[in-house]
């Protein structure tokens, strides 16, 4: 049972970070363009 609490804690924080990483990649790339 704890277990699963832990498994489902680590499977938000992953996906946050993953949310994260897409924003951050959206938004340099968009930067890379407009300086273009």
């Amino acid at each position: 049972m704890r277990f699963t609490i832990i498994v489902q804690s680590w499977y938000k924080i992953l996906r946050l970070v993953d949310i994260v990483s897409i924003c951050t990649s959206l938004s340099f790339f968009l930067f890379r363009e407009m300086q273009v």
